[in-house]
């Protein structure tokens, strides 16, 4: 005992007195405060009306900061014991006659009792967040002590008991600080890996145990919890988090006995021998871990008479160092492991999985593993930086008549060449991934476009930026502390309205690749803000190749003032500074003055002062209504700009004269002309909003029509900070509606309660009752038309086809654009879009029961073949269903119409499907494995809109998306059931019950009855659908 309180007693002295204990407890204060005070809360689970402060998002946000806080454990538990063998204090500890049990015990409650002081910076910092002075404190509620020590009892201590175990035991048997901090990655990468094993609806007990952090517990804890008791309950100590707890507390005690057991007072890491009876011969204390690679030489190799050939040998050395480590080799092997088990659930709708296409295989490894890039940069840059100092050859390696330039070169080298062969590694696992899946269209350029192209400029950057923060700061922990700050700051200063990629350090554009389109609009801006952010980075490193510590000088100013410029280090800098300063201003030019700047905040104060400006005066204000429209749509797919020449037929309603039109554009439109039948004068024209008004010459009196010609450009001018524009694409156009609308249009207006508070807006009213005769009046769609005539010529490239409702009247070629007339022969709802792209297409036809045909139609990307004749069967079978069961079709013909990823939906207009490449067309249906047939359901849903929409839709009162979302979504069951039958229609079913009960949990106004559901999608789909279906259970289909 006297031992254990010595050592614990000293372990507590001295890492109280080092600085870094403080700054770690002040980033994870710093940290909390921000989760609480600021958007990022959302990560946690504080969503809706669920407040900041809620015990649930305490636990959750708290949990989270664990996990990803678990680089700090490493930091203070996995050294506490190899401190003693770098300091060389071991040898006085083992010339001592003091205990295993007091040496380990003292040293790691000590070390604990310290971690556990700096991740009490966690609650601590959620109650200062929660009075911030820049919170919202409406979005709180009271003060719960109970949620905190809920929180610290049942998961902060014991995953840091966990946590601890893992890294002290794998740092006391090592000794290797490269190997602590493998360990690591390695958790986060196990982590990972069950995640993403256990993320099936039917294996979530098995996750709530096999996740070591509780996450996993709490989440199917509280998975169908209201609001109200996410705000007010504790997270109970259930059977799952009281399994979880014991199963993970017990595994940390397995550790350390059997840690305890292995440790031995010896100078030399413990050594796995492959020979029987080999027995660990030490080699001296200044030995690596046999973890580590032993050079063949402690020192890099001398100098040449050739710079060149000293960086490659220097740079060789280096990373055979790293490469034939164990802890790189066993974190790759750990990096393909989760890829496989990643790639298999990658784009999972329904638990159906997709083929593995290489867009999605490179998305996958991007994704997931941008944060491993980051750790491992740390990490490796750290220890290269260190490793003469921490082998105690700094001075001899110095001595060597080698440049400090070729030495850090070498390094930064090594350290991107190990970011090479990672990636490739990943590269060669997808593609066996693939064809262990039957895919074999392996798409190698692609995979080398994504990651190489795409990504490894961040990687670049972070590199370098890496060793300019070793080389400033002079100490291991605070430069990866530093360069981990920088890269969150990517992810929290936008929720502070800091969003400019002039400052968010390798800030640019998040590249979404598409099979149709490639990589679209991204690559412009990608290429300077990459170009812009490489020229800072090389000017850091050349400034931290100036300040290099070398030699016994370790303080900054003094390296500062000893260090001098040459003249080819000038000449680099000058060339660095001219294109970072070049680069800044083009794209500061492009973002400011070609485009409009504007944050996500400032957009939300605009949409505010719309509101507040415009909406007492004219949201009540009688307008004209549109009866029919006539567009004539020039589309420029390969420079990304379009024309709209359109005619609005305009009739007054009213029973009152109409003296003054409101009009609500697109604000990225020009405007070329705007002409009214009846001659009118220009009033508002707020450019920022789009909304516009003009008042009459004389008066549109009640019943008389008059008409609006307007003719409107988009014209792409550079490229913006963010949002780059996809509706337009190359290969894959998709506008809808993209004329002026009639009248105020309350569409736009903040929804979102807290942030209408945060703007000082009233509370928005919610629909009127169904009763409301004005509301009555007007769609839930829209509130300028009724029925219309529809025509639109549209002219794309000679290349594609274009697409718009309607019925093809003839096609043409004109001025170098292929043109193609629609016309409707009924009128239809005011809701259409128009689409271009280099289709194929698949044709077949369906005949009601009347002998009518319908021609049916496809238009897809060449290679997605995959999945057409599940959609066309779902065509077929939708119209048969809706048509035998409800009414006839009112159309001659329905068409598929795929558009490229950017979006995840697929969307019924008149007698016209547009239909995401992400969301059916790439699906693998393994009827087998009573997989979900999602194409075929999605494409059912879309169809049965032609009757839920395009013949009923509700009015702008309660209950509207019950007559188009609930009844389109049980009518999809039902054609579902017919072909599919009832045991797996079930398995559909318990989806929707998952997906009901789990969005009570985000309500932001209060759950409604079915009847009079308002804009809540976790209703008005599958809850709707539920009811319908066990309604039809109870009285029959054909009587419902």
């Amino acid at each position: 005992m006297k031992d254990f309180l010595e050592i614990f007693r000293f372990e507590l002295r001295f890492r109280f007195r080092q600085v870094s204990t403080y700054i770690f407890f002040a980033v994870m204060l710093a940290l909390a405060v921000l989760f609480i005070s600021t958007d990022v809360v959302q990560i946690g689970g504080g969503s809706g009306r669920v407040q900041g402060n809620a015990p649930y998002v305490i636990t959750v946000a708290g949990t989270i900061l664990i996990a990803f806080g678990s680089v700090i454990a490493s930091a203070t538990m996995g050294t506490a014991v190899y401190r003693d063998f770098e300091a060389n204090a071991h040898e006085l500890f083992f010339a001592t006659p003091i205990s295993k049990a007091g040496y380990l015990l003292g040293r790691f409650f000590g070390a604990y009792v310290v971690t556990a002081f700096i991740f009490s910076g966690i609650p601590l910092g959620f109650l200062l967040g929660t009075v911030a002075p820049w919170a919202d404190k409406a979005s709180f509620g009271p003060f719960n002590a109970g949620a905190y020590l809920s929180f610290i009892g049942i998961f902060l201590l014991p995953n840091l008991l966990f946590i601890g175990a893992l890294f002290f035991i794998f740092g006391a048997l090592t000794r290797s600080l490269l190997a602590i901090y493998a360990q690591g990655v390695l958790l986060l990468i196990g982590w990972g890996i069950a995640q993403s094993l256990l993320s099936s609806l039917d294996n979530r007990v098995l996750a709530a145990y096999f996740d070591p952090f509780g996450l996993g517990a709490v989440s199917q804890t509280v998975r169908y919890w209201t609001v109200s008791e996410r705000n007010m309950q504790l997270v109970p100590l259930s059977q799952h988090i009281l399994g979880n707890r014991a199963l993970w507390v017990g595994i940390a005690g397995l550790i350390f006995a059997v840690g305890y057991r292995l440790f031995a007072f010896s100078k030399s890491p413990l050594v796995l021998s492959r020979t029987k009876g080999a027995k660990n011969k030490g080699a001296g204390p200044l030995e690596p871990s046999r973890l580590l690679p032993r050079p063949t030489a402690s020192l890099a190799p001398l100098a040449s008479a050739s710079g060149a050939g000293d960086f490659f040998r220097l740079a060789g050395f280096y990373l055979r160092e790293i490469v034939t480590g164990v802890p790189f080799l066993v974190i790759t092997l750990a990096g393909m492991i989760l890829l496989i088990v990643s790639a298999v659930n990658a784009d999972k709708i329904f638990d159906t999985t997709v083929y593995p296409v290489t867009r999605v295989m490179a998305a996958t490894i991007r994704d997931g593993f941008t944060l491993f890039f980051l750790i491992l940069i740390t990490f490796y840059a750290g220890e290269l930086t260190w490793r003469e100092r921490v082998l105690r050859l700094d001075q001899i390696a110095d001595s060597q008549p080698i440049s400090t330039g070729i030495v850090m070169a070498a390094k930064v080298a090594a350290t991107l060449a190990m970011l090479v062969l990672l990636n490739l590694v990943l590269i060669v696992t997808g593609i066996a991934v693939q064809a262990v899946k039957g895919y074999f269209n392996f798409e190698i350029p692609l995979y080398f476009a994504i990651l190489f192209g795409t990504v490894f400029p961040t990687l670049l950057c972070l590199t370098l930026l890496a060793f300019f923060l070793h080389a400033v700061l002079n100490n291991k922990f605070f430069g990866h502390t530093a360069l981990i700050l920088v890269s969150l700051s990517g992810a929290i200063l936008p929720t502070l309205g800091l969003e400019r990629n002039l400052y968010l350090f390798a800030g640019g554009p998040t590249v979404v690749y598409s099979d149709m389109n490639g990589f679209g609009p991204f690559l412009t801006p990608l290429f300077w803000w990459s170009a812009y952010w490489l020229s800072f980075s090389i000017i850091a490193a050349i400034v931290a190749n100036r300040i290099w510590v070398r030699g016994t000088e370790t303080g900054l100013l003094a390296r500062w003032r000893r260090s001098r410029f040459g003249a080819g280090s000038l000449a680099a800098l000058a060339l660095a500074g001219a294109a970072f300063v070049g680069t800044g201003a083009y794209t500061f030019y492009n973002t400011d003055v070609l485009n409009r700047y504007e944050t996500s905040k400032g957009l939300t104060k605009l949409r505010a002062k719309q509101e507040r400006d415009y909406k007492a005066t004219w949201e009540k204000k009688p307008m004209p209504r549109i009866t029919a429209v006539k567009m004539d749509v020039t589309l420029y797919p390969e420079r990304g700009q379009y024309e709209l020449k359109g005619t609005y037929t305009l009739r007054n309603k009213n029973t009152v004269p109409v003296a003054e039109v409101a009009l609500d554009m697109d604000r990225d439109l020009t405007i070329k002309a705007m002409t009214f039948g009846i001659p009118a004068t220009p009033g508002i024209a707020d450019t920022r909003t789009g909304f516009r008004t003009y008042k009459l010459e004389r008066p549109l009196a009640p019943g008389e029509e008059t008409t609006l010609d307007f003719h409107l450009a988009y014209e792409k001018r550079g490229f913006r900070n963010g949002g780059m524009a996809t509706n337009i694409a190359e290969n894959g156009t998709f506008l809808t509606q993209p004329g002026p609308t009639i009248g105020y249009q309350p569409g736009s207006e903040i929804s979102d309660e807290t942030e209408r508070r945060k703007q000082k807006l009233p509370k928005r009213p919610r629909r009127a009752p169904a009763t409301d005769k004005a509301a009555l009046a007007n769609t839930y769609i829209g509130n300028d038309a009724d029925w219309i005539a529809f025509e639109a010529t549209v002219r794309t490239a000679p290349d594609q086809i274009a697409i718009a409702p309607g019925y093809l009247q003839r096609e043409w070629n004109e001025n170098g654009r292929r043109c193609f007339h629609y016309k409707m022969d009924a009128p239809i709802r005011n809701f259409y879009s128009f689409l271009s792209a280099r289709y194929a297409v698949k044709r077949d036809k369906w005949i009601d029961k009347g002998g009518k045909p319908v021609a049916l139609e496809i238009y897809y990307h060449p290679a997605h073949t995959y999945n057409l004749d599940r959609m066309m069967a779902g065509m077929k079978a939708a119209l048969s269903y809706c048509s035998n069961n409800f009414s006839p079709y009112q159309f001659r013909q329905m068409r598929i119409l795929e558009f490229p990823a950017y979006a995840s939906f697929a969307q019924s207009f008149p007698n016209t499907v547009p239909y995401s490449e992400s969301i059916g067309f790439i699906a693998k249906v393994d009827e087998t494995k009573d997989d979900i047939d999602y194409p075929y359901y999605v494409t059912a849903h879309e169809v049965a809109h032609q009757w839920w929409a395009h013949q009923i839709l509700g009015a702008n009162v309660e209950g509207a998306e019950m007559l188009s979302e609930s009844l389109a979504e049980y009518t999809a069951i039902k054609i579902m059931e017919q072909k599919d039958g009832l045991a797996r229609t079930r398995k559909f079913l318990r989806f929707d019950l998952d997906r009901y009960l789990r969005g009570r949990g985000s309500e932001r106004e209060g759950e409604s009855p079915l009847v009079k559901v308002q804009e809540q999608q976790y209703i008005h789909y599958p809850k709707g659908a539920l009811a319908f279906y066990a309604l039809s259970e109870r009285i029959g289909s054909e009587r419902l």
